[in-house]
């Protein structure tokens, strides 16, 4: 379905940043996956309700903007939980996702979408709220194999792949062939579970990929949020949330290691993942933290009330 092209150009000013937007670049070719609201997006009158829009541009060629109309985000008045990822490929198409609401009040069916916006013309969208509680929440592409990484409730279905039933919000990650479309792994598979603790809310938050060590690598960070915590997201820091880093094959989707960070005092003590990127023989991973957790056989001890740190792990 090709989202209907406009003109119309974003003041920056305009456009919340809160942890609603991604952006990727490749060889000059700039993408980014935002949300924003009022006048800017064609509306008459300022809109409470925030919509999710794409862009693309060059060195040379300036911005092109893209309003998915029918795509809200899904807490219209706080834009910080809004989700999205997008990644730009060797020929410059942008690949993009998130998680919305079909509507901009009660929300009532919010899911996962999932789309291109090539060099040329209109967005397509290839998946749109598949049906279950659901979100892309981060992107990546390597070697011609799309990597999308999110949350889902019940049981996913998308891009012809079945998800099992969720024990309340489970991580997930599919890839897929940027020719073909078709489904290459899924993670978790069909049969293993995670090697971290499955509980109460957990999602991805961020990907990155080594395509040349080890036949191709990919680096996950994502949150676990405690069955006990009624605030089940990945965008406030709150103490008891904590992050776990998983490295999987990029070919097959295999487990090869996961660090589940365990916090010293949980009632006290957080560690919230919030990005991760890898080149050459390092994997960077940002969180923010409070009291003394253990990431990779460290000890790291955040300042109180918290603090946002920087790791460098061995890939």
């Amino acid at each position: 379905a090709l989202v209907d092209e406009t003109s119309v150009s974003l003041d920056p000013l305009g456009v919340s940043d809160g942890g609603g937007v991604d952006v990727d670049d490749r060889d000059g070719r700039l993408a980014a996956i935002g949300v924003g609201a009022g006048q800017l997006f064609e509306q008459s009158t300022p809109d409470p309700y925030a919509r999710y829009f794409v862009q693309r541009s060059t060195e040379t060629s300036g911005n092109e903007t893209f309003i998915l109309d029918d795509h809200f985000a899904r807490s219209p008045s706080n834009f910080v939980h809004a989700e999205a990822g997008v990644a730009v490929d060797e020929q410059g198409n942008a690949w993009f996702g998130g998680g919305s609401c079909n509507d901009g009040g009660a929300c009532n069916d919010q899911g996962a979408f999932l789309g291109v916006l090539r060099t040329t013309g209109a967005p397509e969208l290839i998946v749109e709220r598949p049906g279950t509680a659901s979100a892309v929440t981060a992107m990546a592409e390597a070697d011609g194999t799309v990597l999308i990484g999110g949350r889902y409730d019940g049981e996913l279905s998308m891009l012809g792949a079945t998800l099992g039933a969720a024990t309340s919000t489970d991580a997930f990650v599919i890839a897929m062939d940027s020719t073909s479309r078709d489904v290459l792994w899924t993670y978790p598979g069909a049969t293993p579970t995670p090697g971290y603790d499955v509980i109460g809310h957990n999602a991805l938050v961020d990907l990155a990929v080594l395509g040349t060590r080890d036949c191709g690598a990919v680096y996950l960070v994502g949150c676990t949020v405690p069955s006990t915590e009624t605030n089940g997201d990945c965008a406030e820091p709150k103490v008891g949330k904590r992050g776990f880093i998983v490295k999987l094959d990029l070919g097959t989707g295999r487990e090869l290691w996961v660090d589940d960070v365990a916090l010293e005092n949980p009632d006290y003590d957080l560690f919230l993942p919030t990005a991760i990127a890898a080149q050459g023989d390092h994997v960077w991973v940002a969180a923010t933290a409070s009291g003394k957790v253990d990431v990779a056989g460290t000890q790291v001890i955040g300042a109180s009330p918290m603090e946002t740190l920087v790791l460098t792990l061995s890939p």
